[in-house]
């Protein structure tokens, strides 16, 4: 896996003049226990005040939302600001460890201020579904631990021996490495001449960078895709939560998740074709519940599964013509007289 801690002018200078490559000394590859001790604590406040930022916001915007739709629409909301926290950061050149903490910090503190002075006029939130008989339970319970076991494999591979896909060693990692090296979003390595793969859509990268800002390693990296696993997960049951059918629903997503080329090219690995899928599910899971939550369907949960479907265009190039769709579907679910205004929204 990268080192980040290596200059990114020593690199190329190992290779002047056919020298053979170097390596850097054990104390620059290896963490010390204070050092892996401070950047836990880093990329603890970090994660804990962009997740209470996104609670607060969702908490004032989505009042009556609980369960699943909620947490799909907290996360969603986490993610945003991540992103959009390193993007404007790294507009300026001030992608750096300190700079994202502080930033992290103010969100935090400007959420709490903004969701004590929002004063949204929406009703009750989604009906609350029937409990599930118990043995539906177990049957996801049984499916998801297996999902999860099959992504568990190609995962501790990856933490034993360092990612090995193509993609991963090609284009994903080296691009989040380059943000932390630079400290800018916007500059290109022009490292692709026959895909161009420098101006592919790089909302993933970002995210594999910010732990890389605090550890100055990408052992966490692996660990990403995990996440987004169980988060489409959630998402699945918050499809058919309205209507009693989280547990089918959520079969349905574990059908897609857990199959085989899946597990083999994105567990353990900076592919980012579930980071996609999942926040397709999760604009689904969103819309869903905004159609369900009658008499008056709150605007604010058609904002927040606008942002995860930009969130997957912007992860992938290939998932402009599903986001498109969804688009489309929504101005068609809008009240007549209210279309333009939901497709403002989304």
């Amino acid at each position: 896996m990268f080192a980040v801690s290596v200059g990114e002018d020593q690199a190329p200078a190992a290779f002047q003049g056919g020298a053979s490559p170097t390596f850097a000394p054990p104390s620059e590859r290896t963490l010390s226990v204070a050092e892996y001790l401070l950047g836990f604590l880093e990329l603890a406040v970090i994660l804990v005040a962009l997740g209470y930022a996104a609670l607060r916001l969702r908490r004032a915007l989505l009042p009556g939302w609980t369960g699943a739709p909620a947490l799909v629409a907290d996360a969603v909301g986490a993610l945003t600001l991540a992103l959009v926290l390193g993007e404007l950061l790294g507009t300026f050149e001030l992608f750096t460890p300190a700079a994202y903490l502080v930033g992290s910090i103010v969100v935090a503190a400007g959420a709490a201020w903004l969701a004590r002075r929002i004063r949204p006029a929406e009703g009750p939130g989604p009906p609350a579904p029937t409990p599930a008989p118990t043995y539906a339970k177990w049957i996801v319970a049984v499916v998801c631990a297996a999902v999860f076991a099959g992504w568990a494999i190609p995962t501790l591979t990856a933490m034993a021996g360092g990612m090995g896909r193509a993609d991963s060693l090609w284009y994903h990692m080296p691009a989040a490495v380059r943000f932390v090296q630079t400290g800018s979003t916007a500059q290109f390595d022009f490292f692709d001449p026959i895909f161009f793969a420098h101006f592919y859509p790089a909302n993933s990268e970002v995210l594999h960078a910010i732990p890389i800002l605090a550890f100055g390693r990408d052992f966490v990296s692996p660990f990403l895709n995990l996440g987004f696993l169980g988060l489409g997960l959630v998402a699945g049951w918050a499809i058919g939560r309205p209507y009693g059918l989280g547990p089918h629903s959520l079969l349905g997503a574990g059908v897609v998740l857990g199959a085989e080329t899946m597990i083999d090219f994105q567990a353990g690995e900076a592919l980012n074709d579930i980071v996609g899928v999942s926040l397709l599910l999760c604009s689904v899971a969103l819309l869903v519940n905004w159609q369900a939550a009658r008499p008056t369907p709150p605007w604010a949960a058609l904002g927040f599964a606008g942002a995860a479907a930009g969130l997957a265009a912007g992860t992938k190039l290939s998932f402009l013509a599903p986001v498109a769709l969804l688009t489309l579907a929504v101005l068609v679910a809008c009240p007549r007289g209210a279309r333009v205004r939901g497709g403002i929204v989304f």
